[in-house]
């Protein structure tokens, strides 16, 4: 494959950056001038992973190298910015360190709903280790795990001897974790997500874990293991009472163990948008894990370092999928592509190992809300999976700030909506359209995502953009300081609540015996039909005021949708019936897009019993199929 450096020349090894003639992937650039930070693929060939290598920049650094073994599920998407962080720390500091993806979750090849679950990840684990020491030159090693991370690294420890072993949060006992598993599940239910079915799969924050992997976690016990490890620590939340006795059962079998409690977990754990990085904490535990008693250092290797930047992998999309359209094959490619400025925005592209139908258009996907390329729910992964079994290639990217591509200032780091999306989506379509030729793009996005592929379908007259696809957008016209909750969007979804109460007569019981807030339903009322009011007003201004309306023309709706519409390209929206798109559509487009969907001009599909994320296995699904069969019959069936 092939990058696009800040010359705009390709550069022939795989990766932006300054031209190598060995085939060493070029390093990523990190926030820390003193750390180079390396995405590839290791592991098996048919099961390929995928980390991040930080190296120290400079020449001498110590003879340590470490592994960082994140939490699953929802945990690890809310905690990705943070390790990203103690990855660094930790390099700037001399240990060459490893962050990666489990067998089965982020851009690793693999599924939820696989067999033996548990041993694909311990495996995993260990061949990360492996990675780090053929990378880094340093034969004493040491884990770091977060949650369960910190679990899987503790049994990983059991059969190979390390320098030392940081846990931080563990979960002890496995039954205990499952159970806060299920609590997930059980809260997360509502109109928009119904409660669990009795299938034997445990569906919480997103993901899936089978019957399976359920007894294999709940079999696990930290305290009837013996770590080999030289030196332990156990890192405790300040919210929570500190548990000794994970620490004594050890310290009790001759184990060297400390425990102490560190602050910020809760922000960094907190939803991606909302997560703050415990800076204070990640320098405790980097002070730790280089105060080992003895100094040893080594010097750099002068050869860069060799790493895969694609591998091939088998890809079966969920059992549960409905029948995806032109899906031959059971194998696609992934490539790394760095670009940009100093080659510091990342993004991975998947495509068929067959070529690609010449005049099929990539799909480009920019991120949902602050989680990183993988999607929330790790639907982006397998979104653009599906697609390229149908023949499409597809490009995840960050966004600079979030995810893995370093933002030039770091203050603009998690920032959802950055001003400069729109010329961000331009340098990511001018890298692949040196790459791949002059296919045309598709713009798809969730959430905010959908903000950055409108604006940049608007924005963006001089590339070749075929279609914006609009998943779930929460508003089309963001401004600076705007939060996520606004008052309008929990108006819709409040509404969309309603409207399924008043169906029930238990919920009219509840309101005739006083059990129900009837002044709260009153103001909500009140305010949802001044939204309303709003915009019918808008709209009769701009019928029998036209040089009025056009002095309001910016950030208006009804004139962007057909402004967009008359550059030539197509407009689709697929929205979570429940959701509030739709209402947000049709009340802020006024009469406009009423008529624009009568003419079929637009063209929306809905996806039933799905919530803003799609965090429900079912209808995440149908979203893929739904996507996969739209865009194959409207760009491949003419082909």
């Amino acid at each position: 494959m092939s990058g696009l450096g800040d010359s705009g020349m390709v550069m022939p090894n795989g990766l932006s950056g300054p031209a190598r003639t060995d085939g060493a992937v070029a390093p990523l650039a990190s926030q820390s001038s003193a750390v180079e930070r390396t995405p590839f693929y290791f592991g098996p060939a048919s099961r390929p992973l995928f980390g991040w290598y930080h190296e120290p920049v400079a020449k001498v650094r110590r003879a340590l190298a470490m592994v960082i073994c994140p939490p699953l599920g929802h945990e690890y998407v809310n905690s990705h910015r943070s390790l990203r962080h103690l990855a660094d720390r930790c390099a700037a500091a001399g240990v060459p360190t490893l962050r990666f993806d489990y067998d089965g979750t982020g851009n690793s090849a693999g599924a939820d709903e696989d067999p033996d679950r548990l041993a694909a990840w311990l495996s995993s684990i260990r061949e990360a280790m492996a990675q780090v020491r053929r990378l880094s030159g340093c034969q004493e090693m040491g884990l770091a795990g977060l949650r369960i991370g910190a679990t899987l690294a503790a049994l990983t420890s059991t059969d190979a001897e390390i320098s030392f072993l940081a846990l931080w949060a563990p979960c002890t006992r496995g039954r205990a974790y499952v159970r806060e598993l299920k609590a997930i599940q059980l809260t997360g239910s509502s109109p928009f997500r119904p409660k669990p079915t009795g299938a034997s799969d445990l569906e919480a924050g997103g993901f899936v874990y089978t019957k399976q992997t359920q007894r294999e976690l709940s079999g696990l016990n930290l305290e009837s293991t013996v770590p080999r490890a030289k030196r332990i620590l156990i890192a405790s939340r300040v919210d929570f009472a500190e548990d000794p006795s994970l620490r004594v059962a050890w310290s009790q079998g001759g184990l060297r163990v400390e425990q102490r409690r560190l602050p910020g977990y809760i922000d960094m754990m907190a939803e991606a948008q909302d997560t703050k990085v415990p800076h204070a904490a990640i320098g405790e535990l980097v002070t730790w894990v280089i105060s080992s008693g003895t100094r040893q250092d080594m010097e750099r290797a002068a050869d860069p370092i060799v790493c895969d930047n694609a591998r091939v992998m088998q890809f079966a999309p969920p059992t549960v999928c409905p029948d995806l359209p032109v899906m031959r094959h059971r194998e696609i490619r992934e490539c790394i592509i760095l670009f940009g400025r100093s080659a510091k925005r990342f993004g991975i592209m998947s495509e068929p190992v067959e070529a690609a139908v010449p005049t099929v258009p990539i799909v480009v996907l920019p991120n949902a809300g602050a989680v990183h390329h993988v999607g929330s729910n790790r639907l982006y992964v397998l979104l653009a999976r599906s697609l390229s079994l149908a023949g499409f290639r597809c490009f995840r990217l960050d966004l600079p700030g979030l995810g893995d591509s370093v933002p030039d200032e770091p203050e603009r780091e998690n920032d959802v909506y950055p001003p400069t999306a729109s010329a961000e989506i331009a340098l990511a379509l001018n890298t692949l359209a040196t790459k791949y030729g002059s296919e045309p793009f598709i713009l798809m996005g969730l959430c905010s995502g959908a903000h950055t592929a409108f604006h940049a379908g608007l924005d963006l007259a001089g590339h070749r953009v075929a279609e914006c696809a609009l998943i779930n957008p929460l508003t089309f016209y963001y401004k600076r300081g705007m939060s996520l909750r606004q008052p309008t969007y929990k108006h819709h979804v409040r509404w969309q609540e309603y409207m399924i109460s008043i169906r029930s007569p238990a919920r009219w019981l509840k309101l005739m015996r006083g059990e129900s807030d009837v002044l709260d339903i009153f103001y909500f009322v009140v305010a949802q039909a001044r939204i309303r009011i709003a915009a019918k007003m808008r709209s009769w201004r701009r019928r029998w005021n036209p040089a009025d309306a056009a002095m309001t023309t910016a950030d208006d709706l009804e004139t962007d949708l057909p402004r967009l519409l008359a550059s030539g390209r197509e407009l689709t929206f697929i929205l979570s019936r429940m959701d509030p798109g739709y209402a947000l559509l049709t009340t802020g487009g006024g009469d406009t897009v009423k008529k624009l969907i009568r003419e079929k001009r637009i063209a929306i599909r809905f996806i039933e019993g799905a919530d803003h994320t799609f965090s429900v296995r079912f209808p995440r699904c149908e979203l893929i199929g739904t996507i996969v069969q739209h865009l194959v019959q409207r760009y491949r069936s003419a082909g």
